[in-house]
């Protein structure tokens, strides 16, 4: 009994609404080439009444965009500030490398509150990264290719 959430601003619901169709049929994340990551969606709208504040809180995992963006998101004797990490890697799914683990790499866990200056409603922050492992791809037959994790994330205001 778990859920699921997103938020998805603009004109191409009907799109969105396509690949929701097909993806709830295939499944998501890394279980799914084991029978699992099915779903059923609906479609509703929310009101967000946000603060307006200085600091933000990301609502999905975060890997800052360089080391100067994170200084400024967490400046020193800023008592203000709370954050943990989580390690992310795991196995690569592609049949013929499944054996194979990705890099790994630190993110921000979801909820962490960040100083920021420029934020009026919400503001995505963050990259996607490569973790693809530095395999002989040739010694075993396939074509090397990306193995991507998403650090970005949705920041909204908090009153503190």
């Amino acid at each position: 009994q778990s859920g699921m959430y997103f938020i998805v601003e603009g004109e191409n619901t009907e799109v969105m609404g396509k690949a929701l169709d097909i993806l709830k049929d295939e499944g998501i994340g890394t279980d799914r080439t084991v029978g699992n990551g099915f779903f059923e969606w609906e479609k509703s709208e929310i009101q967000l009444d946000l603060p307006e504040s200085e600091y933000a809180t990301n609502l999905s995992l975060f890997l800052p965009d360089s080391k100067e963006e994170l200084k400024k998101m967490i400046p020193e004797a800023d008592k203000n500030i709370a954050y943990s990490f989580q390690k992310r890697g795991g196995w690569i799914t592609d049949a013929g490398l499944n054996t194979y683990r990705k890099n790994s790499i630190y993110m921000f866990d979801e909820g962490s509150v960040f100083k920021t200056d420029d934020i009026d409603n919400y503001q995505v922050k963050g990259r996607i990264v490569d973790l693809k492992p530095n395999l002989d791809y040739e010694h075993l037959n396939k074509k090397a290719h990306p193995v991507w994790r998403n650090g970005k994330a949705i920041f909204i205001p908090v009153k503190i």
